[in-house]
C-alpha cells in the first residue's frame, strides 16, 4: 500500500468534498447492483449538503482518506443509539482507482484502534447483499455477518443489506 495515504478528520468546511466524491464512487460501486434512479435518490438522501451538515451536527464523525494532498475517499462513524458499546461504520468509500491497494484495510484498522481506545466492544456496519467486493473486504478484516435486513427508504426503494460486526478484544 502507498504509505502516503493519510486519514484526517473532516471539518464542517470539508463536507462539500464528500458531497463531490460520492457520485463518482457510487456510480462505480453500485452500477451493477442498484438502478440509476435508486443511486440518484440515495445520493440526494445521504449526501446533500444539508444532510451531511445535520449528520455532522448530530455527532457523526467524518474522516477523509487523502493521498498526495487530494481526497481519494471518506468514511463516517458514530456511536449506536441502541448500544453504547458499539461503533457504527456508516460510510466507507474510496475512488475506484484506489481499490485493491490495502487502503480500505488501513481505514478499518484505524477505526478498530479508535474504537478500542474509546472502549467500544464492537464495530457494526450495513453492506448491500450484492456488494461482493465490499463483503469480501470486510470479512478479510474480521467482520462477520450478523443479520439480514431490508429497509424501506422511501419512493419505492429499499436497502437490502447484511449487518456485519467485528468484535473488539
Amino acid at each position: 500500500m502507498n504509505s502516503s495515504v493519510n486519514i484526517v478528520p473532516a471539518e464542517r468546511k470539508d463536507l462539500p468534498v464528500i458531497t463531490q466524491l460520492a457520485p463518482e464512487i457510487w456510480q462505480y460501486a453500485y452500477k451493477d447492483i442498484l438502478s440509476a434512479g435508486q443511486i440518484a435518490y440515495m445520493l440526494l438522501m445521504m449526501y446533500a449538503p444539508e444532510k451531511l451538515q445535520a449528520d455532522f451536527d448530530n455527532g457523526v464523525k467524518f474522516r477523509l482518506v487523502v493521498s498526495e494532498n487530494a481526497a481519494i475517499g471518506f468514511f463516517a462513524f458514530f456511536e449506536c443509539a441502541d448500544d453504547r458499546y458499539t461503533l457504527k461504520l456508516d460510510k466507507l468509500y474510496l475512488k475506484p482507482d484506489f481499490h485493491g491497494r490495502g487502503i480500505g484495510s488501513k481505514v478499518l484498522q484505524y477505526l478498530t484502534e479508535c474504537a478500542s481506545d474509546a472502549g467500544y466492544k464492537a464495530i457494526c456496519l450495513n453492506v448491500n447483499k450484492e456488494n461482493v467486493r465490499a463483503i469480501r473486504a470486510y470479512s478479510k478484516n474480521g467482520f462477520k455477518k450478523k443479520a439480514s435486513v431490508k429497509i424501506d427508504i422511501g419512493s419505492g426503494f429499499f436497502m437490502d443489506d447484511f449487518i456485519m460486526e467485528k468484535k473488539i478484544m
